[in-house]
């Protein structure tokens, strides 16, 4: 996030400039150690465009023409890009952090004070992106009554994220013995994070529209956990793999970058239906920007105190409803 401070204010009831500044960006590179997922996807700290929302081209499409219809018809077609819009949403940071000399203290990196706001920061990016990933989406779409040859003669339209890219929380199509012949396996019901549930999350995503970025799978230390009780971790490569993750050696296993998240950035942690998320990381965007500038400056109406305050805005979601999948497991 860039770095701005308010250059009206200033006098006994406000830090200098330079202190402002290195009070904000202490928070900030507090908040990068905590958040596991803005880095994983296109993501911009420093927004600068004014507006309540930002519109994306997400990906064009076309198709090979047949030469007769080329003769006989002339057709020729506009190419189709995918187009939606992305509402920012306003949040804040405030704390009061005592007297002035408090309030000096904030250039410390190491302050009790900034280094809860980081955390509090990367909490809510990894918490704001997990819950874009399958959040409705308001897309471009064509008016009824639109020519084809004009591609801006369209509305934005509220879409659901796709069943079709739901992973259900008994799916045991991939269990290991089906190539033996046992159909259905003999296992049933719902599961946690299983390796069935992992390839079938991988097969999914070969339809992604969007596949740079990386493949990741987001998901807490419960399911990897899990992961290593099913049945696939008897085989030592697996187990191996899986053990690895959970001892920090790795995010890498069974083609995707793993992160663990807070459990409170999970939805669904602990219940029959938590959500594990795979995606491609250029499918996801995350943008933020600071809409008042930071101040540490002292409240009369606070006893004197001083306040450490800054306030921002923050927008993104699916660039591409095929580039992500959501598996559903069981924490009971």
């Amino acid at each position: 996030m860039a770095v701005t401070i308010d250059p009206g204010r200033s006098g006994a009831d406000q830090l200098e400039a330079h202190k402002v500044v290195a009070y904000s960006e202490n928070v900030f590179y507090e908040a990068d150690k905590h958040s596991h997922l803005e880095q994983t996807v296109m993501s911009d700290l420093a927004y600068a465009p004014s507006g309540v929302s930002f519109t994306d081209n997400t990906y064009a499409s076309t198709s090979v023409k047949d030469v007769g219809d080329e003769f006989a018809q002339h057709d020729s077609t506009v190419i189709r890009k995918g187009t939606r819009q992305f509402i920012f949403a306003n949040k804040y940071l405030s704390d009061m952090v005592g007297k002035q000399a408090a309030a000096e203290e904030l250039t410390d990196p190491v302050n009790a004070t900034v280094i809860a706001q980081g955390k509090a920061l990367g909490l809510f990016r990894d918490q704001f992106i997990g819950a874009t990933l399958f959040a409705p989406v308001l897309e471009a779409e064509d008016d009824a009554v639109a020519d084809p040859a004009n591609p801006i003669n369209h509305h934005f339209v509220s879409k659901t994220f796709p069943t079709g890219q739901i992973v259900a929380v008994d799916d045991w199509e991939y269990y290991m013995n089906l190539a033996e012949g046992e159909s259905p396996p003999p296992v049933s019901g719902p599961s946690g994070l299983t390796l069935p549930k992992i390839y079938k999350m991988d097969e999914l995503l070969d339809d992604a529209n969007i596949t740079s970025g990386g493949k990741h799978i987001k998901c807490s230390r419960k399911d990897i956990l899990t992961l290593l009780t099913s049945t696939r971790m008897l085989s030592k490569d697996y187990r191996e793999q899986a053990t690895a993750l959970r001892d920090g050696k790795t995010k890498e296993a069974f083609g995707f970058t793993f992160h663990i998240i807070n459990k409170a950035a999970q939805v669904g942690y602990g219940t029959a239906a938590a959500e594990v998320a795979a995606y491609y990381g250029d499918a996801i965007l995350y943008k933020e920007r600071q809409i008042v500038t930071a101040r540490v400056h002292e409240r009369k109406d606070r006893h004197s105190n001083w306040e450490a305050y800054m306030r921002f805005g923050s927008s993104g979601g699916r660039r591409d409803d095929l580039s992500v999948v959501k598996a559903l497991v069981s924490h009971v």
